[in-house]
Formats: C-alpha cells, sequence, structure tokens
C-alpha cells in the first residue's frame, strides 16, 4: 500500500494535474479562477475513489471538497517553488498517513 501510493497515485496525480491540467488552466484563465478550476477538477476527480455519487452524497461531497482543497495547497506549492516535487511529496505525505491510519484503525475494531 505505501508503494502503491507514490507510483500509482501521487505521481501520476501530480503529473496529470499540477504539471498538465494546471498548466493549460494558467495560460488560458487569470490566475484566482486557474486556481480555481484546476482544484475544483482536481476534487472531481475523487468521485470514483470515494464510491461514486451512489456510495452516499454526504461522503462524496465531503472527499470531494477536501480533494479540491487539497489541491489548491498542491498547487500553491507548485506555483511557489516552480516545480510539482514539492507538492508530491505532501501530497505522498498525506496519502500515505491517511493509510497507515485507516491500517491502525482497522487492526483495533
Amino acid at each position: 500500500m505505501l508503494f502503491h501510493i507514490p507510483l500509482g497515485t501521487v505521481v501520476a496525480e501530480e503529473l496529470l494535474f499540477r504539471a498538465t491540467i494546471n498548466a493549460l488552466w494558467w495560460r488560458a484563465l487569470p490566475d484566482p479562477w486557474s486556481r480555481t478550476v484546476g482544484a475544483a477538477v482536481f476534487g472531481l476527480w475523487h468521485i470514483a475513489p470515494a464510491g461514486g455519487w451512489g456510495a452516499g452524497g454526504s461522503r462524496v461531497v465531503a472527499t470531494v471538497g477536501a480533494t479540491a482543497l487539497a489541491g489548491v495547497g498542491f498547487t500553491a506549492l507548485t506555483k511557489r517553488y516552480d516545480s510539482v516535487l514539492a507538492a508530491a511529496l505532501v501530497h505522498y505525505v498525506v496519502n500515505a498517513g491517511g493509510a497507515v491510519i485507516a491500517h491502525v484503525s482497522s487492526l483495533e475494531s
């Protein structure tokens, strides 16, 4: 699990969103809008991992909102350092931390 996260999730999402899609938004829209649209698209990307719309609206809405907010932070790091590396490292820490917490809590039940 801790190896799937950096390769299957973090690298793919950071290259797709911060390095590619957001770069296109930055060219097409002024700064506040490009960040907002990029974060919203990143959030919407996480509907399926949250179980899809049929999984329960509040869980999906919370997931989309949290990942959109994370997208704002990841984009800020990418813009600040002119690289996806800082965003990818933070993204990995957040995802791996969540996986470890979920694993530990499943052991306690």
